[in-house]
């Protein structure tokens, strides 16, 4: 059962208790270069309690940006969630989004789907893992 854990206009976080899964909306609201540490300064301090579990980020409602200045601001946070969460797929609404999001990534995330179960039976395959020690890569 999914239960809401944080929403802002960004993104909206979920977690399914019983399979230590956490789910990450983002949302079309868009995302200014200059705002990306507001926006992800919260996030990832709602996220980090629940590190080692597995995380499905949803980017399916997000409007795709060709905003390299945008893409560098978020780079930035990338190492942190990864760091949080080891076993992670991303959901994406198109073709082309299986292509476009490793390369923003900087080729840090490989698990890029469309299909939901896919990534759910990639991601359950997974175990949960221990949560790092703080402060570990922290900006």
């Amino acid at each position: 059962m999914w239960q809401v854990i944080y929403t802002s206009e960004h993104f909206r976080v979920e977690r399914d208790p019983a399979r230590n899964l956490v789910l990450l909306t983002r949302l079309p609201c868009q995302v200014l270069p200059e705002q990306v540490d507001a926006v992800f300064e919260p996030l990832l301090h709602e996220l980090t309690p629940r590190a080692g579990q597995r995380l499905l980020i949803d980017l399916r409602q997000a409007r795709g940006r060709n905003d390299l200045q945008l893409d560098a601001q978020v780079q930035r946070w990338l190492p942190r969630l990864a760091q949080l969460f080891p076993a992670s797929a991303i959901l994406v609404a198109k073709a082309v989004g299986q292509l476009q999001v490793p390369r923003e990534a900087g080729h840090q995330h490989r698990n890029v789907y469309q299909d939901v179960d896919l990534a759910m039976a990639m991601l359950m395959a997974c175990p949960v893992s221990t949560p790092p020690k703080p402060g570990l890569g922290e900006k």
